[in-house]
């Protein structure tokens, strides 16, 4: 019989050590350790299967105990109003019912968290001193929505899962490293506030940014995202001369990423990205995004809305992805395109700038390695740029300054909506792979356009040339090319000024022959209201020539009796003529009988003023000549 009281005690026993107990920290002990049994209600330390609650206004203590590898687990802790914990040892929660509420806040000093739970923080929390804090054990977890401060420059190593989010905050106030093999989920901001120095905020765990900020927020500053990081949409920001970059091991992006940069550099691309669907820069601020030495892949499409510029080491498109670019890009440094396609948007400008790189196409086999222009690429600065891949112009070439060197076998087309323009250079010496059923416009207000190569054109190809001169060069466009030249399509005149008959326009030069002349035998241009008719002629086989052999001098008489006002009318003495597009080169006044009773020449403006105090009563002629004709109006004279 005793036998059985004693073994019904230790089941009794065992069953009541599984059942949770609430520890209410009173301080009542000599200090406001946990370790002190007396500073708890009921008094006792808590354990595994204890609940504590921390109360409005108490301040507690987790010290180290002497066994480093001893842990103060609890079952939760519920921290309430202003209550305040400060860890300097290891200690955890094993459930998932602990919170911390919005005034309340921990200081850890040191150690580690585990027990496999879940801390749920509205207030704050504060990482202090130089030492590593770890939130490890695998399964342990924060979920912040709050504000985790990470003072002192130490590391904070996630094993386990933080979950940051809409309303939650981290903030690096000073040098610091997120490191670990854990995951930080980011849904709200985390941001480097470090007002001393330059100085950097490390984030080396794998990072899940869902719709979440990343802010660079003080002058000076770096947050640098060396992670294989999973970006879905999200906000990144930097101020002055803050940075962020993305390092080290490839990173995963979809969705919408869009944020206001400040300053050169502002945002540092040098880690793999991969694509698998779509994604988009959408940036904007003075400052740009710096794309160095990492590949685009994933075989998605990539929209860039930004302003990007590239920089050294090796770039690449890979894995028949898209590049999109319907901001800015300029390009001063290698690109590669392995497999994929860089297409510019018909609102997208790439910038070839500086010299002496290539646009390179790797990968022999691959199916894609082309360039797609709808809207403007333009040579700005440099000596030149060198193009690999296949090229297919819809858009426009502008070839401001310098030389852009088409090799490779790799075709370029240059369509019926194509432009090529420009005072540079256009080589293709060591690429007969082409077709142009475009427009080449040469010169910029005018100049020169040099092409090297042999020249082709199509039925529906324009010679686009501006006239403002007569001197080659420098008044008229000229299409000078090394080597021999098929003229198709037709020719469109942009007429500035007025020639004179015979007036000769050489607008094309070949060093070869002019094997193929099907060009119109006249073309026109217009003036103002004159148009004129200009021969064209293949001569002497190397050079095309426009001489003027007519002109149509444009009725102008309803539009000069618009644009010419004379005031007041009736006059009595003084009567005001004005022109508003052409200048006056007299003024005539002739009575009803015909004789002219007063003349005014050389006016050289587009007003004049006319006395006619001395003239009779009556109704009088006014007729004002212009370099653009005459026009005659009524007049009364009181």
């Amino acid at each position: 019989m005793k036998t059985k009281n004693i073994l019904l005690g230790l089941v009794l026993l065992v069953s009541l050590s599984g059942i949770a107990q609430t520890y209410t920290f009173i301080g009542a002990g000599a200090d406001n350790r946990w370790r002190d049994s007396q500073n708890w209600d009921p008094v006792g330390i808590p354990d595994i299967n204890s609940d504590v609650i921390l109360p409005n206004g108490s301040i507690s203590k987790i010290r180290a105990n002497p066994d480093p590898l001893d842990t103060l687990a609890v079952q939760s802790i519920t921290m309430l109003g202003n209550a305040v914990l400060n860890v300097e040892g290891r200690w955890g929660v094993v459930d998932t019912n602990s919170d911390i509420q919005n005034n309340a806040s921990i200081n850890w000093s040191a150690g580690a968290f585990g027990g496999g739970g879940t801390l749920n923080n509205s207030g704050t929390i504060n990482l202090l001193s130089a030492s590593i804090h770890e939130i490890g054990g695998g399964a342990s977890t924060w979920v912040n929505e709050g504000t985790i401060n990470l003072f002192e420059g130490g590391n904070f190593i996630i094993t386990g899962t933080v979950e940051n989010r809409l309303s939650g905050t981290i903030d690096f106030k000073n040098t610091t490293l997120i490191g670990g093999n854990g995951l930080l989920i980011n849904k709200g901001l985390i941001q480097s506030t470090i007002t001393v120095g330059a100085q950097n905020a490390s984030i080396l765990v794998p990072l899940e940014n869902d719709d979440g900020t990343i802010s660079a927020a003080a002058s000076d500053t770096t947050v640098i995202l060396n992670n294989p990081g999973l970006y879905n949409n999200g906000t990144f920001n930097t101020l002055s001369t803050g940075q962020i970059e993305f390092i080290g091991d490839a990173f995963t992006v979809s969705g919408f990423l869009d944020g206001n940069l400040a300053g050169n550099d502002a945002l540092v691309w040098t880690a793999p990205m991969i694509v698998p669907n779509s994604a988009s820069f959408n940036f904007t601020g003075q400052g740009y995004v710096s794309w160095n030495q990492a590949t685009l892949g994933g075989g998605g499409i990539f929209t860039n809305r930004s302003e990007m510029w590239t920089g050294g080491g090796n770039k690449a498109i890979i894995d028949n992805t898209t590049f999109r670019n319907e901001g800015e890009l300029k390009l001063s440094h290698a690109l590669t395109i392995t497999d994929g396609v860089l297409e510019n948007d018909e609102d997208g400008v790439i910038m070839l700038d500086g010299g002496n790189y290539q646009i390179g196409a790797g990968g022999a086999m691959a199916d894609n390695r082309l360039i797609i222009n709808n809207g403007l690429i333009e040579r700005t600065s440099g000596s030149f740029t060198t193009i690999v891949p296949e090229l297919f112009n819809n858009g426009v070439i502008d070839i401001a300054t310098g030389e852009i060197i088409k090799s490779s076998a790799l075709p370029f087309t240059n369509t019926a909506n194509g432009v090529v323009k420009g005072n540079g250079i256009f080589d293709f010496t060591a690429n007969s792979n082409y077709v142009n059923s475009g427009t080449y416009a040469p010169g910029s207000s005018p100049g020169v356009l040099t092409f090297q190569g042999n020249f082709d054109s199509e039925s529906t190809s324009v010679l686009e040339v501006e006239l403002d001169g007569n001197m080659q060069g420098d008044e008229y466009d000229l299409l000078e090319i090394v080597g021999n030249a098929e003229f198709n399509g037709t020719i469109d005149v942009l007429l500035g000024f007025d020639p004179e008959i015979d007036d000769e326009f050489v607008i094309a030069t070949t060093t070869g022959a002019i094997n193929t002349c099907n060009l119109p035998a006249t073309v026109t241009g217009q003036n103002g209201f004159n148009q004129y008719t200009f021969s064209v002629v293949c001569r002497n086989d190397n050079e095309l020539v426009l001489t003027a052999e007519s002109v149509i001098l444009g009725n102008e008489q309803f539009d000069l009796d618009k644009e010419i006002a004379v005031y007041p009318n009736p006059v009595s003495d003084v009567l005001n003529v004005q022109s508003s597009f052409a200048e006056i080169d007299q003024i005539t006044v002739v009575d009803l009988n015909g004789r002219v009773v007063k003349l005014i020449s050389q006016i050289s403006g587009n007003e004049a003023q006319l006395d006619l105090r001395e003239l009779a009563s009556g109704m009088y002629l006014v007729e004002i000549t212009t370099e653009k004709g005459t026009t005659t109006k009524r007049v009364a004279k009181q």
